[in-house]
């Protein structure tokens, strides 16, 4: 992030830190991984590490993240942390998720600000720090550009972090200080990892490959959905039992994500389904103002390593994006559909995209 913009901290329980292509709240917790995290990655790295995160470990704090400039940045949200931007004259938001899920956003275009915390509206029109290195108490933080500020006003050259003079609330932490962020851990392998852990669900065998790392693969696989290492370098080919990890993510036109792991029921009221009251699957409520969504609307069914939808006889429809034509179909009910990367679905006025992790198109 250019030396030329300022950060604005909100008071309150948390941590704000600022980097110098990265801004983070954490709003309170244990946020050590997630500070370590930030502290060793960048750029897309960053966001799947921090993906990483979400979907392996149990009880991290609420957290946002704004990746690169103000001028092409990636939002990354988790647990209930907002973020609003100013983009080219409008108001652009979005809300992160529970659970083992998390919101990803790229903003449609330059930023005059962005906000992140609990809850964030227009930035202040004074009390801007620095704070590139450094790490403050705080409940949220807007990153202002120096076009944005209501009073502009010279500035003296900025010091370094440390001899930035804060308020006697604030503590500057060198993000580099071990004692401050311990590195992280490697994250174990699926196999290693408790159904707690993976989301509750029953762990599924599954006959896949290797990666050079030993974690079990689809054998269509192009990279590790673990480690991200490239399939088919010195590892074996051979077919072998090991557990699925998860397959991919469905994203939704708010830009929340749904880990797809296990088999699901969506719609308004899930928890209605014959398949999520007998244990078969899990309920995803899909928000829908418009009440075009059926309470029981799609079944998401994980057959070995295909992702497999069909329509539970809703009112609206599901309706698949077919390229061929260059239009929409609708699905018959109880018609299954084997979905491939980059599928689009429709449901009511919500669209989806399915994500497959890693594999070729």
């Amino acid at each position: 992030m250019s030396g030329s913009l300022r950060v604005a901290v909100i008071p309150g329980e948390g941590v704000v830190s600022r980097g110098e292509d990265v801004l983070a709240v954490i709003l309170g917790g244990d946020g050590d991984l997630i500070r370590a995290t930030v502290a060793a990655y960048a750029g897309p790295d960053l966001t799947r590490e921090l993906a990483l995160l979400v979907l392996h470990e149990e009880s991290l704090p609420a957290f946002g993240v704004a990746i690169g400039s103000l001028d092409d940045v990636t939002v990354f949200l988790h647990g209930d942390i907002e973020f609003v931007a100013l983009v080219e004259g409008m108001t652009v938001s979005g809300r992160g998720v529970r659970g083992h899920e998390w919101t990803e956003r790229s903003l449609p275009g330059a930023a005059s600000w962005l906000g992140l915390g609990a809850e964030v509206t227009a930035p202040p029109e004074k009390e801007y720090w620095d704070l590139r290195g450094g790490t403050v108490p705080g409940a949220g933080a807007w990153l202002i550009g120096s076009e944005a500020r209501a009073v502009p006003e010279p500035r003296p050259p900025t010091p370094p972090p440390a001899a930035v003079a804060l308020p006697a609330s604030v503590v500057l932490v060198d993000l580099g200080d071990a004692q401050a962020c311990p590195a992280r851990e490697p994250l174990p392998p699926v196999s290693a990892l408790s159904a707690a852990a993976s989301g509750d669900e029953d762990e599924v065998l599954v006959k896949g490959v290797r990666c050079p790392d030993d974690h079990h693969n689809n054998p269509r696989a192009s990279y590790c959905v673990i480690c991200g290492r490239r399939m088919g370098v010195s590892q074996s080919l051979v077919l072998v039992d090991g557990p699925r990890p998860p397959l991919g993510v469905l994203l939704l036109d708010d830009g929340s994500t749904i880990p797809v792991r296990a088999d699901m029921v969506l719609g308004r009221s899930p928890d209605l389904s014959p398949l999520v009251t007998g244990g078969e699957a899990r309920a995803v409520t899909i928000a829908d103002t418009s009440q075009s969504i059926s309470r029981v609307h799609l079944r998401v069914h994980l057959d070995e390593w295909d992702v497999v939808v069909s329509d539970l006889g809703s009112s609206n429809g599901t309706y698949a994006w077919d390229e061929s034509s260059q239009s929409w179909q609708r699905l018959e009910p109880e018609t299954a559909l084997t979905l491939d990367n980059r599928h689009r679905l429709r449901l009511g006025e919500r669209e989806i995209l399915f994500s497959q992790h890693h594999t070729r198109d």
